[in-house]
């Protein structure tokens, strides 16, 4: 039995290839959402930018990991002969839920105004900061249904829990790079980044609702076909 088990894991990871590929469209879907790069930026145009930066990066990528690893763990402790049909049925699932928000999302952009707490993140301490960060990831839906899939996908299909553990590590970085950049370009540039993030600013403030409705359209046929290929 135990022979079979380790079989079935090395023929998963062969066919599967790196566990992590396969869910890197969900962590692209993270990264790209206006929830993940507007607060970002807005925090470094506020009065403790570096601080709460680093603070809202650093816990953006722990929600994200939280959550993709008690996904990924689950997946991986599930019986191994159900573990490809499982993820690229989640992978369908997700997929298709994307797509029908693009729609809707696209279809009300007209009317959608911006969140009331953005305009609070100005002067946002670094506990304030990482508080919100983890609200975004932990209790946003859209988050929550990105990594649990992408944590899913990498423990179906890793050959080890050190394997497992490393995957989502990485899913977790790529899905935070986009709040973690503008931190790190603050870092390098200082006060001369202060022009680029207030059109970013004004440029997110003014489209939010048709990035969001693209990207979860491009990530959600993305993974509906990497879902379908699975099946």
């Amino acid at each position: 039995m135990v022979a079979t088990h380790h079989g079935h894991r090395d023929t998963c990871r062969i066919h599967g290839g790196i566990p992590v590929i396969s869910s890197l469209p969900l962590a692209l879907g993270i990264a790209l959402s206006p929830f993940a790069i507007m607060p970002a930026v807005l925090v470094l145009l506020g009065s403790r930018p570096r601080a709460a930066g680093y603070a809202f990066a650093s816990a953006w990528w722990c929600g994200v990991t939280a959550v993709a690893l008690v996904a990924g763990s689950l997946a991986f402790a599930a019986p191994s002969d159900d573990k490809p049909l499982w993820a690229a049925l989640l992978r369908v699932a997700v997929g298709v839920a994307l797509l029908v928000a693009a729609v809707v999302k696209w279809r009300g952009r007209a009317a959608a105004k911006q969140p009331a707490w953005l305009g609070s993140l100005a002067d946002a301490s670094p506990g304030a900061a990482a508080r919100l960060a983890l609200l975004l990831t932990v209790a946003n839906p859209k988050v929550i249904m990105l990594a649990a899939a992408g944590g899913a996908s990498i423990g179906a299909t890793a050959p080890t829990v050190a394997a497992e553990l490393a995957a989502i590590a990485v899913f977790a970085l790529v899905a935070s790079m986009t709040a973690l950049a503008p931190v790190l370009a603050f870092t390098v540039a200082g006060e001369r980044t202060a022009p680029v993030l207030e059109a970013v600013r004004r440029w997110l403030d003014a489209h939010t609702s048709a990035v969001i409705a693209v990207v979860s359209a491009v990530i959600g046929l993305l993974v509906l076909v990497s879902g379908l290929s699975g099946l």
